[in-house]
């Protein structure tokens, strides 16, 4: 395995802790990382079940968000174009689900991870996309998380697209209170 794996691995590691911490501060259950397979990591739930948990960055195009920001100064993705993106992504990793070897694809979390467009701006976009149109993907659960402000709260936001009780805008814990830095 080269450095740049190894490298990946651990960033992608550090990212599955952000969403464990808010996952159990919305859900209320702590899920135990016991592996890493097809997903991407298997974790455990408090009664031991098994379940396959696959991180999925849903970003735009690196060139686009260049001249997005330097032509517009649209630094971030713009809301109303993210259901299609969530979705694009969701039916991707469904189809790689179910034509794959994956562990556990009878159980398996898939969230999507926002980089470049902060949930508290999307929520509203969100809550209007029809929710059956996530629960055809076979996925046990799909949270939405948002990674754009991890370096300034050190934590992540969540979004439940499936199952219907978990489906909204839930803010995931601010460890050092609600204000970044300090």
């Amino acid at each position: 395995m080269s450095d740049q794996d190894v490298g990946r691995k651990m960033h992608e590691k550090h990212q599955l802790e952000f969403f464990l911490d808010a996952y159990e501060f919305v859900v209320g259950e702590r899920l135990g990382c016991a592996g890493r397979e097809s997903p991407d990591f298997i974790c455990e739930r408090p009664g031991g079940l098994l379940v396959g948990l696959e991180l999925t960055c849903v970003m735009r195009d690196p060139e686009r968000a260049f001249w997005d920001a330097t032509l517009d100064k649209q630094y971030y993705r713009r809301p109303e174009e993210l259901s299609d993106a969530l979705y694009e992504s969701a039916s991707r990793k469904s189809e790689k689900m179910r034509n794959g070897t994956w562990a556990h694809s009878d159980n398996t979390i898939l969230v999507l991870q926002l980089m470049d467009c902060p949930l508290t701006k999307a929520a509203t976009f969100l809550e209007q996309v029809p929710r059956e149109d996530f629960a055809s993907f076979g996925m046990k659960e799909i949270w939405v998380a948002d990674y754009t402000m991890v370096e300034s709260y050190s934590a992540v936001d969540l979004f439940g697209f499936y199952p219907s009780v978990w489906f909204g805008f839930h803010p995931g814990p601010r460890p050092h209170g609600e204000k970044p830095y300090g």
